[in-house]
């Protein structure tokens, strides 16, 4: 991404899961360029992320990084308005990682940013409902407009006429629908 924007390529947007670790010349591009710039939080590469994620408090972390990386960007030049924050789910993270960054977003909110969840499709899906990859797309769905409730405003979907649909009903529905504790799930 970073070439293509150097070489005049139309890239508006800068998708980054490694926050800028993984290639030490994105700051002075950001900063060069100005994209939008989804500032991600991945802890190592992906081609070994997934051995053994272990994390003392994800939320502490992840709003730790978010706060050095966003603050050190901006500092350098890069408009605040610029970045949208992205937890990366499953990069670097097991399902129990995945629903304690779920659970934080109203902390990462508290940051002032958009956020952005890759959710569509992914293992967090398959580790609570069982489902192969090819049958998570209605399980996706709900999960964005759980999601979209919360705060998310930003959603990676693979199905995106059906995304549009199910945030118009969320959007639409949110007023009239308040949570119960005392709600009973039928399983």
């Amino acid at each position: 991404a970073c070439l293509a924007l150097q070489e005049g390529c139309g890239v508006d947007i800068i998708n980054d899961i490694s926050g800028g670790a993984f290639d030490p010349a994105m700051a002075d591009v950001l900063v060069s360029y100005k994209p939008g710039y989804v500032l991600g939080h991945c802890p190592a590469r992906p081609s070994v992320m997934q051995r053994s994620p272990s994390y003392d408090n994800l939320a502490d972390e992840l709003m730790h990084w978010f706060t050095n990386q966003m603050s050190a960007l901006v500092k350098a030049g890069l408009p605040e308005e610029s970045i949208c924050l992205d937890p990366c789910i499953g990069f670097g993270k097991n399902i129990e990682h995945n629903l304690a960054t779920i659970g934080a977003i109203p902390r990462f909110l508290s940051l002032g940013r958009p956020l952005y969840f890759g959710i569509s499709r992914k293992s967090i899906i398959g580790d609570i409902t069982g489902l192969p990859v090819s049958e998570r797309d209605t399980a996706t769905q709900v999960l964005v407009a759980l999601l979209a409730e919360a705060g998310v405003a930003v959603h990676r979907v693979h199905k995106v006429a059906e995304t549009l649909n199910t945030l118009k009903i969320t959007k639409a529905l949110a007023p009239y629908l308040q949570p119960q504790s005392n709600a009973h799930y039928i399983m």
